[in-house]
């Protein structure tokens, strides 16, 4: 599409949704074939440009997401509406404790509460 008349926030905004979209297909195409790196690589890439072109992260969020993924997670990006909000992270269930330890001892060492929750995959509301 020609984006000449767009500019600023309102480019961004376009780029961002329109990628958002081709990376939904490109995640279940991955899940399908049980690509799971494929799958994280996606939402990292989605949280960059909700990070950097809608501007909707913020920096506790930006390390949460790099903990978790050097912590061995597949991939994570924010959930919510961003700006402190909470991340959605992927990693296999055999690495669920490893991902865990790091994000207690890298990131949620001295703060109170039970931050983290798990879920698994299950089929979706009929």
């Amino acid at each position: 599409p020609d984006l000449s008349a767009l500019a600023g926030a309102e480019r961004e905004a376009f780029l961002h949704v329109t990628g958002e979209a081709a990376r939904v297909e490109h995640a279940v195409d991955a899940l399908r074939a049980a690509d799971l790196a494929r799958f994280g690589r996606l939402m990292c890439e989605s949280h960059a440009s909700l990070r950097y072109r809608l501007k909707v992260s913020c920096p506790a969020l930006d390390r949460l997401v790099e903990i978790a993924c050097q912590s061995g997670a597949e991939g994570a990006r924010l959930t919510g509406a961003g700006f402190g909000g909470c991340a959605v992270i992927c990693c296999r269930k055999d690495n669920l404790e490893t991902v865990r330890r790091g994000l207690i001892e890298r990131y949620y060492t001295g703060k109170s509460g039970d931050y983290i929750i798990d879920a698994a995959p299950a089929a979706g509301a009929l």
